[in-house]
């Protein structure tokens, strides 16, 4: 009996013993996940340049179709001594007989330059005329043209014939065939993005002979 008695207090001893290890251990920690790279973020949710974002060596945005065939037909008209809208022709044309009696008196009369003006404020028009009553110098003043730019006349004509500044403005003079000059008169300073203060279609002989021949 005291055999038995020993043994079984040697193996109750030993079960307290491995179950109060036991419950002493501690919980494995766990381990830290890494972080995720930068470069793992999503391509739709990374910021990229915006193509439409201009940089220093951009070329300028293309000049306005409208403008460029309006310059385009001022040029054509010039050609036959016209300037949009009117029949009137440089050099053919009588300020009395054509001019007078379509638009009626003009506004105000002046000598000016090689001639005498005619003006019609409402039309925004202006007529010069020799001795002779010939015209040689028809202007336009209209709103319709006052939106043309410096950009738009030289990007689409190209370089002038010559350019004079007169009076703080600047001329720049288009030599459009062998008889009619087509002037566009800027006011000083001059940028891309002057407006045109008005253009003029010229007729050099009749300014020189001032009686209609």
């Amino acid at each position: 009996m005291p055999f038995k008695r020993k043994v079984f207090s040697l193996a109750v001893i030993s079960f307290l013993l491995i179950t109060g290890c036991t419950g002493h251990e501690k919980a494995p920690t766990p381990e830290p996940k890494p972080a995720p790279p930068a470069s793992s973020v999503p391509p739709s949710h990374q910021q990229t340049p915006s193509p439409q974002q201009s940089t220093p060596g951009d070329k300028p945005a293309p000049i306005n179709a409208k403008n460029k065939a309006l310059v385009l037909e001022i040029k054509q008209r010039a050609q036959q001594g016209k300037i949009l809208h009117y029949r009137f022709i440089c050099g053919k044309s009588l300020i009395d007989s054509d001019v007078h009696q379509d638009l009626g008196n003009p506004d105000t009369t002046e000598s000016a330059g090689k001639g005498i003006y005619d003006t019609y404020k409402k039309q925004g028009l202006a007529f010069g005329f020799n001795h002779g009553l010939q015209i040689f110098d028809i202007r336009s003043y209209s709103a319709e043209i006052q939106k043309l730019t410096y950009r738009d006349i030289t990007e689409t004509l190209g370089r002038p014939s010559s350019v004079n500044s007169i009076s703080h403005q600047k001329i720049l003079v288009y030599k459009v065939n062998s008889k009619y000059q087509l002037k566009f008169i800027f006011n000083e300073p001059i940028s891309g993005s002057t407006h045109l203060d008005h253009y003029s279609v010229f007729y050099p002989p009749a300014a020189v002979n001032n009686m209609a021949g």
